[in-house]
C-alpha cells in the first residue's frame, strides 16, 4: 500500500513518536475542531492519524453523529490506531496523494 512511499524509518520511529512527540501535537484539537463549526452529524476524515490520540479527543467532542475514519501512511501507525480504537472507528493504510476511501460525502479531511 505504499504507493512508492518508503515508511521503514517512520515506523522505526512510530512508539517513540506516540510517546514523545503525539501528546504535544495533539493539545489543541479541541481549539481546531471548535474553528471548523460542523454540526450535529456528518463524516470527518483525518490524513496522518498517527496512533489515532487526536481522533480520540475529537470523536468524543463530535458525538455519535459523526463517522470518523483515520488514514496513515505507516503500517505501524495503523495498528497502533487500531488498538486503540478498536471497531469504533475505521482506521486504513494511504496516504494524502492516494487516499484509499475518498468520499464526495465527507465533511471534512
Amino acid at each position: 500500500m505504499s504507493a512508492g512511499h518508503n515508511m521503514s524509518a517512520w515506523d522505526a520511529f512510530a512508539n517513540d513518536y506516540v510517546t514523545w512527540v503525539e501528546p504535544h501535537t495533539s493539545r489543541n484539537v479541541l481549539q481546531l475542531l471548535d474553528q471548523l463549526h460542523l454540526g450535529d452529524s456528518g463524516s470527518l476524515m483525518e490524513v496522518g492519524c498517527a496512533s489515532g490520540l487526536a481522533a480520540a479527543l475529537y470523536a468524543k467532542r463530535l458525538g455519535a453523529g459523526w463517522s470518523v475514519d483515520l488514514v496513515d501512511g505507516s503500517a505501524v501507525m495503523v495498528r497502533l490506531a487500531r488498538d486503540r480504537h478498536g471497531p469504533a472507528l475505521q482506521v486504513r493504510q494511504g496516504f494524502l496523494t492516494n487516499l484509499p476511501c475518498v468520499n464526495s460525502d465527507l465533511d471534512a479531511i
